[in-house]
């Protein structure tokens, strides 16, 4: 795989993806963008996250009683990752990310 370097250039690189590490899954994603002094975007941070569904343990409640408790509480998203990158890496990363979705097209793995 060739990376272009810092207007020198390219190099070769390889992935080196250690088989020990296991994915985390992700279910809730957030993306954040910061702009520059002109207003465009500079960078992207994309968050992952997962979101586990409370357990709700109120003896006796009814259920409009425990919706109403889960309406009224705010539940943390824990990040499981977070990753920043330029706009064009971006535009890159959208790329790649809508190639495999056109292959799966029709994939039910959702």
């Amino acid at each position: 795989m060739a990376v272009q370097t810092s207007g020198q250039g390219q190099v070769q690189a390889q992935w080196v993806i250690d088989p020990m590490v296991v994915p985390a899954p992700a279910n809730q994603f957030l993306v954040q963008a910061s702009g520059d002094e002109t207003g465009a975007s500079a960078e992207v941070v994309l968050n992952f996250g997962y979101f586990s569904p409370p357990l709700v343990n109120l003896p006796g409640a009814s259920q409009a009683e425990i919706e109403q408790a889960m309406a009224s509480s705010i539940f943390p998203v824990p990040a499981v990752a977070r990753v920043t990158m330029s706009r064009g890496r971006l535009i890159e990363l959208h790329t790649k990310i809508s190639e495999i979705l056109a292959a799966t097209d029709g994939d039910q793995g959702q």
